[in-house]
């Protein structure tokens, strides 16, 4: 597997606790989350402004929640195993990363184009690429292992073939391939 054995599903759990603490330190801290090094590094080589977050700004609390209803809406589905819910939805959030990253790049709204929303964006297409990267390969995987179990069954030339061939067929019908 890619990134030396990690699957998809570990890191979908990584972004989730990255996103869960996002949401918590907004809360608990928002000065040391505008003040992380990286992300006044980020800043600075793009020539974005710096944000500060004050403790008592009632945005915190939306950008918290924010956080964390991304945090679960993506929970849920890994959860359930659902692999083809992520195999649709990171490359879409990818494209839409990057296109946020590049109006972030060269737009001058201050609403946008500022450390924290670059820096949140720089850290999901990272974690999105590493995702869609495992993803690709344990598809890899899965189709290889599908490939010789009918490569098995059709020089066994018994029932067996036949009902792979179905379910094959079946699986194909149902995610629209």
């Amino acid at each position: 597997m890619a990134f030396s054995g990690l699957s998809s599903q570990t890191l979908n759990y990584a972004r989730i606790c990255f996103l869960l603490s996002c949401a918590f330190f907004v809360l608990k801290d928002p000065t040391a989350v505008c003040r992380y090094s990286m992300l006044v590094l980020l800043a600075g080589s793009f020539k974005l402004p710096l944000v500060n977050l004050e403790p008592q700004d009632p945005r915190n609390g939306v950008i918290s929640l924010f956080l964390l209803m991304l945090a679960v809406s993506d929970l849920v589905p890994l959860l359930e195993s659902n692999v083809q819910y992520f195999e649709s939805v990171v490359p879409t959030r990818v494209l839409i990363l990057f296109t946020l990253a590049g109006f972030c790049y060269f737009s001058s709204s201050i609403y946008v184009a500022n450390s924290l929303v670059f820096g949140y964006v720089f850290m999901e297409i990272w974690f999105s690429l590493m995702i869609f990267s495992s993803l690709r390969d344990e598809k890899f995987q899965r189709m290889k292992k599908l490939s010789e179990k009918i490569q098995t069954a059709e020089e066994e030339d018994d029932d067996e073939y036949q009902r792979i061939v179905h379910d094959v067929h079946e699986r194909s019908e149902q995610s629209g391939l």
